[in-house]
Parts: structure tokens; C-alpha cells; sequence
């Protein structure tokens, strides 16, 4: 079990997207790899952005034989969205200070900056 129990994103750069499409990932349960991805958000008009505060019920700990290079935090914001964060987008954070921060967290879609970027990419 993970030590670290809650988070804030820092660096949405760092949110892994499209982890899904990667088939060495061993996702902890099934239905996260279904969920866990920007076409699962979309549909909610939701986008990881700067200063969302999650807890974190999973971690894909890094694994050099399935080419896992980085352990991988799945943050549950606002119990909808999962989020696939690598550790340099996310700071851990306090349960009281995840308690205090959580009714503010704020879910919109990408901004523009953000969907140049990922139509470049698709």
C-alpha cells in the first residue's frame, strides 16, 4: 500500500494521458484502463489542470522488466475522474490540507494551449 494517501498537481505536463495505449502497463484494476485516459474525460468536459487536489488510491510502481521506468500515481479527483500522474507533476499532500483544498477544486475542460498540444499529437 502506498504511503502517500493524497496529492495536488503541479505540472499537468506530467499527467500521462494516453497511458492506455501502452500494453506493458499493469493497470491495479481492470476498469482503470478504461477510465483513466483523455477520451474517458472528454466526455465530461474534463481536463487535469494546475492545483486540483486527489487522493491517491493507486500507484504502478516502476517495473525496469516491463520497461516501467517510473512509478505512476493514479489520483481519484472529486470520486469521478482518474488520473494517471508520473511524481514530478504532483505534490504529496496532507489529508487535512486534501479535506480543506477539495471543495475548490474546479473541473473544466483543456484550455487552448492545452488542445494545440494535443491535436499536434493525435
Amino acid at each position: 500500500m502506498n504511503k502517500e494517501k493524497f496529492a495536488e498537481i503541479t505540472n499537468r505536463g506530467e499527467c500521462l494521458a494516453t497511458l492506455y495505449t501502452f500494453p506493458q502497463i499493469p493497470w491495479p484494476e481492470p476498469f482503470l484502463k478504461q477510465v483513466a485516459c483523455r477520451e474517458e474525460w472528454s466526455k465530461s468536459n474534463f481536463y487535469p489542470h494546475n492545483g486540483l487536489v486527489a487522493e491517491i488510491p493507486y500507484v504502478i510502481k516502476k517495473n525496469m522488466s516491463l520497461k516501467i521506468d517510473i512509478d505512476i500515481y493514479i489520483l481519484k479527483i472529486n470520486e469521478k475522474f482518474y488520473v494517471p500522474m508520473t511524481g514530478k507533476g504532483i505534490r504529496f499532500i496532507s489529508e487535512s490540507e486534501y479535506k480543506r483544498k477539495r471543495p475548490q477544486n474546479k473541473i473544466q475542460g483543456m484550455d487552448d494551449r492545452q488542445k494545440n498540444i494535443n491535436d499536434f499529437w493525435s
